[in-house]
C-alpha cells in the first residue's frame, strides 16, 4: 500500500511539473521553461519516466523558441524508440517544415497521417508544405480538407490565400467575407481581403476601411503548431 501511495505522489508531481512548464510557455516565458527543464534533466535518472517526459517538453519548448534544429534532433531520437507516437511525429514534421526540409517533413507527416488520417492539424501542415513548394492544387486540397474537419479563421484564410494564388478571386472573396463575419477580430483576414480588393481595383473604399480597422480587435487565438489532438 505504501509503495502505491508513493507512486501516486510521484505521478501527481510529474503532472504538476508539466502543467507549470506548459503555463510558462503559454505565458511567453519559454526561456524560463527551458532553464527549468535543463535542471530536471541533470538531476533525473536517464531511465526514469520524468526524464523521458522532460525531453519531450524540452523539444516542444525549443520548437516554440524557434530552435528547430535542436528540436529535430530530440524528436528523431524519440521516434527511433517510439515510432508510432503521433504527437512526436507531428512535431518532428513541424521542426523540419520550419527549416524548409520539406520532403523530410512530408515523410514524417505521412507516417503520422497513417495513424490519424483525419487529423486537421497534420493535414494543414501538409497543405503548408505544398504551398511552400508552390504546388497549389495539392495545397488547396489539403487546406480544404483541414477546413472541412475543423472550421477556424486560420484554416479559412489558408484556403482563401491558395484560391488567390490560383486566381480564383471570387472564391477567395467569399471566404474572406465569411471569415470576417464569423471571426470579426481576425486581422490577417481583413488585411488579406483588403489586398485582394486592391489587387482587383475593386471596392477601394471598403478595402481602405478594412485596412484601417485591422487593429481594432485583439489578435485571434490560434493553436500552437506543436499541438496534436
Amino acid at each position: 500500500m505504501g509503495l502505491k501511495v508513493d507512486l501516486e505522489k510521484i505521478e501527481s508531481l510529474e503532472i504538476s511539473i508539466i502543467k507549470v512548464l506548459v503555463l510558462l510557455r503559454e505565458s511567453q516565458r519559454a526561456d524560463i521553461a527551458l532553464e527549468s527543464i535543463e535542471v530536471f534533466l541533470k538531476v533525473c535518472p536517464a531511465f526514469s519516466e520524468l526524464f523521458k517526459k522532460m525531453r519531450v517538453e524540452k523539444a516542444a519548448t525549443l520548437l516554440l523558441l524557434n530552435q528547430y534544429a535542436e528540436a529535430e534532433l530530440i524528436y528523431k531520437d524519440i521516434v527511433r524508440k517510439e515510432p508510432e507516437r503521433l504527437d512526436i511525429l507531428g512535431n518532428l514534421a513541424m521542426s523540419l517544415l520550419k527549416q524548409k526540409k520539406f520532403f523530410q517533413a512530408l515523410f514524417y507527416l505521412e507516417k503520422a497521417l497513417s495513424i490519424s488520417p483525419l487529423n486537421h492539424i497534420l493535414l494543414n501542415h501538409k497543405g503548408t508544405i505544398y504551398h511552400e513548394l508552390t504546388i497549389y492544387d495539392k495545397a488547396l486540397f489539403f487546406y480544404q480538407r483541414s477546413l472541412e474537419l475543423n472550421i477556424s479563421a486560420n484554416a479559412m484564410v489558408n484556403v482563401a490565400v491558395i484560391n488567390t494564388e490560383l486566381k480564383h478571386f471570387k472564391v477567395a472573396e467569399k471566404l474572406y467575407e465569411e471569415c470576417i463575419r464569423v471571426f470579426p477580430g481576425h486581422k490577417l483576414a481583413k488585411c488579406n481581403y483588403a489586398a485582394l480588393l486592391l489587387l482587383q481595383r475593386k471596392q477601394l473604399k471598403l478595402a481602405w476601411e478594412l485596412y484601417e480597422t485591422r487593429l481594432e480587435h485583439p489578435s485571434p487565438t490560434v493553436d500552437l503548431p506543436t499541438g496534436i489532438p
